[in-house]
C-alpha cells in the first residue's frame, strides 16, 4: 500500500503467476485500501486473476467530466469544452486513457509551444486536461495522472504589454468621446474595478448612495439575464466608493430612465447592455475617437487596481474590492506597472523611519542608523 501525493491509498498485490505487483485501486482512506487488498488477495487465491481494469477514450471520458459536473457554471463548462477540444483532436477519437502516458503529455504540450500558443494559454489547456484525469484515477481509469510534475512547462505569467493602464488623461479623453448615455458608465469605471458583466448587471438597488457603498451581486449574461453564481467565491463583495463616483451616480439617477431589471448602466433603450452589439458597437467608436483604439474593457480593472496602489492603498483592500482570490495573484500583476525605482523605495523607507522618530520625541541625531550623506568623492 502506498500513500499518494493527493492523499489517498494506491494498493498493488503480488501476483506469482505473473511475477509482478498488480494494481488493484486507489483509495481515499487507509482502512478501504487494506480492504480492497484484502478481498484482491482472496479473490487471487479463489480464481487465480483478477478481473481487468476498466478502460475508457479521451473523448468518453472528457464528455463524462463535463456531463458529471452540472454545478460548474456555463462559461466554466465552455472553457473546458474549448480547452479540451485540442487534446481530443491532438490524441484522437480512439486514445486509450489508461494508456496514455507522461511522454504523451508532454509532446502535447511542446506541440501547443509550436503552435506559437500563449504561455498562459498552454498551462490552462494542460490544466483543464489535468482535471480530467484526476476524474480518471477517481473513477479508477488510472492509477496516476499523467499531467502531473512535466517538464519544460512555459511560465505562466502575462505578458507586461498585455496590460494597459490608462492615464487621467487617456480616461478623461475617453468619457468625453463615449456617448452621453454611456459617459457616466465610462466615467467611473476605473474608479470601481468592476469586471464588464458586473458593471453590466448592477442594479440599483446594489447600489448605496447614501453609505457610500455599492454590492456586487450579479453579473450579465449573453442572453440579458442576471446570474447570481460570479466568477469566484471572492466575487460577490462591497466597495466602498469615492465621492466623486457617489456624486455622479446620485446625478445619473436622476437622469436615467427606469427600466425592467433597474439596470443601473442599460442600453438606451432600457435593454441589458450584452456585449453584442450593443456594448462593443458604441465602446468601439468611443475608443477610436479618443485615440485608444484596441483599448480593452478590462483595461478598466487593469486602470483601477494600478491607480489604487499608486495611491498607497492597502494591497490586501484592492483585492479583496477586486474580488482577487489570493493578493499575491493581484500584486504579481499589477506592481511592476507602477512607475518606480529602488531608490525611491528606499528614500521613503528612510523618510518614514525617521519621521517616527521625530513622533516618538526622539533625536534624529541618536538614531541607530545615521541618515545617508551624498560622497564629495
Amino acid at each position: 500500500m502506498e500513500k499518494t501525493s493527493s492523499g489517498r491509498y494506491k494498493v498493488r498485490i503480488w501476483d506469482k503467476h505473473l511475477c509482478k505487483k498488480v494494481y488493484v485501486g486507489t483509495y481515499p482512506t487507509k482502512t478501504a485500501a487494506r480492504t480492497a487488498g484484502t478481498q484482491a488477495e482472496l479473490r487471487l487465491l479463489t480464481f487465480g486473476h483478477l478481473p481487468e481494469h476498466k478502460d475508457i477514450t479521451l473523448v468518453a471520458l472528457c464528455d463524462r467530466y463535463i456531463e458529471m459536473n452540472p454545478q460548474l457554471r456555463t462559461s466554466t463548462i465552455d472553457w473546458y469544452a474549448n480547452a479540451l477540444k485540442k487534446a481530443r483532436a491532438f490524441f484522437g477519437d480512439e486514445a486509450s486513457v489508461r494508456r496514455m502516458s507522461k511522454e504523451d503529455m508532454q509532446s502535447y504540450v511542446s506541440s501547443l509551444i509550436s503552435q506559437k500558443k500563449a504561455s498562459k494559454t498552454v498551462v490552462g489547456y494542460l490544466k483543464a486536461l489535468g482535471a480530467v484525469f484526476e476524474q480518471a484515477v477517481e473513477w479508477g481509469y488510472r492509477e496516476s495522472n499523467p499531467c502531473r510534475k512535466l517538464r519544460n512547462l512555459p511560465e505562466n505569467r502575462r505578458a507586461d504589454d498585455a496590460i494597459r493602464v490608462l492615464s487621467t488623461t487617456e480616461h478623461a479623453r475617453l468619457a468625453d468621446s463615449a456617448p452621453g448615455h454611456y459617459r457616466t458608465m465610462v466615467s467611473v469605471w476605473p474608479f470601481i474595478g468592476l469586471r464588464r458583466s458586473e458593471m453590466q448587471g448592477l442594479r440599483w438597488e446594489d447600489v448605496d448612495l447614501v453609505g457610500g457603498r455599492l454590492h456586487v451581486r450579479h453579473q450579465l449574461r449573453e442572453d440579458g439575464s442576471l446570474d447570481p453564481n460570479l466568477k469566484t467565491r471572492k466575487s460577490r463583495r462591497t466597495i466602498v466608493m469615492p465621492q466623486n463616483v457617489v456624486n455622479e451616480l446620485r446625478k445619473w439617477r436622476l437622469e436615467s430612465k427606469p427600466n425592467l431589471l433597474d439596470l443601473v448602466f442599460p442600453t438606451q433603450q432600457g435593454l441589458p447592455q450584452t456585449s453584442k452589439p450593443n456594448f462593443y458597437s458604441w465602446w468601439n467608436k468611443a475608443c477610436a475617437k479618443a485615440g485608444l483604439a484596441g483599448c480593452n474593457p478590462h483595461d478598466m480593472r487593469h486602470t483601477f487596481a494600478t491607480w489604487s496602489l499608486a495611491a498607497g492603498e492597502n494591497p490586501k483592500r484592492v483585492a479583496d474590492e477586486m474580488g482577487h482570490e489570493k493578493t499575491s495573484m493581484m500584486l504579481d500583476t499589477y506592481l511592476h506597472l507602477l512607475v518606480d525605482d529602488n531608490v525611491g523605495g528606499t528614500k521613503r523607507l528612510e523618510e518614514w523611519y525617521y519621521s517616527q522618530a521625530a513622533t516618538s520625541g526622539m533625536d534624529a541625531s541618536t538614531a541607530p542608523i545615521p541618515p545617508l550623506k551624498a560622497s564629495n568623492a
